[in-house]
């Protein structure tokens, strides 16, 4: 027992992790307890002995330093302070990272594979959170093609411009788009834009109707000037009746 007291008093044991500083503790107090009583039967001497036996083997259980770890979370609250900067793919993979970096740093039974391993995930994590890109341009660029009227341009030019501003609209929906991505539907949109083709407008030739040329004003009466067949018409039987008034005159 005389091992078990010098562990006990020992710098080392602060290192050993919590839970085992306690069953330890507890353990140490059992064997003195019955050490001293000079009733007790050997089942509890065996029992004791061994219960402080199995207790030592644990203190090679050695709490995992964290002071590293600690000033690596202090570093990443920073980070989730503005979560919102970086891309969706990038933080969720940050954001768990620290809640467990968070947890081992609280755990004080954590040993140093733990808290390695941690400090790993958490600093990995950082590394890859990335900036969300600057749509600003794509957004200008899609706004000019929302007001363009597609119906006075060609169906080839048209369908270019089409698939260009769905691709683009896709690529200004997605979080994780890079920035490379971004400038280069801009790009592709405003070209798609610039290449559309204003169509030909079909002109439709009324074929000339032989004989009469009466012009019609709006109103449907034949113009000024013009002789409509209905005036031919009254005239020529105008003429008519005058003639036989004309000859019935020279009978008589």
């Amino acid at each position: 027992m005389s091992y078990a007291e010098e562990q006990y008093a020992s710098e080392e044991f602060d290192k050993v992790i919590a839970s085992v500083q306690e069953s330890f503790t507890a353990a140490l107090e059992n064997a003195r307890a019955v050490d001293a009583d000079l009733n007790a039967e050997q089942a509890q001497v065996d029992s004791a002995w061994q219960s402080l036996m199995t207790e030592i083997h644990k203190l090679g259980f050695i709490r995992g330093d964290k002071t590293t770890l600690g000033k690596l979370i202090e570093v990443a609250n920073g980070y989730a302070e503005n979560i919102e900067r970086y891309t969706e793919e990038t933080a969720k993979v940050f954001t768990p990272a620290l809640e467990e970096a968070k947890a081992v740093y609280n755990d004080a039974d954590a040993m140093q594979g733990e808290v390695s391993e941690a400090e790993s995930a958490l600093l990995e994590a950082m590394e890859q959170l990335r900036y969300k890109a600057d749509k600003t341009i794509l957004e200008a660029v899609l706004a000019e093609a929302n007001k363009i009227d597609t119906a006075q341009y060609t169906a080839e030019t048209v369908a270019a411009f089409q698939t260009a501003k769905e691709a683009a609209e896709a690529v200004y929906g997605n979080d994780n788009a890079t920035q490379e991505e971004i400038n280069a539907a801009a790009a592709e949109l405003s070209e798609a834009m610039n290449g559309l083709k204003v169509a030909e407008t079909e002109i439709v030739n009324t074929p000339e109707v032989q004989g009469d040329k009466t012009l019609i004003t709006e109103g449907g009466n034949a113009k000024t000037g013009e002789t409509a067949p209905i005036a031919v018409v009254a005239t020529l039987f105008a003429l008519t009746g005058a003639g036989v008034l004309l000859n019935k005159k020279g009978r008589n």
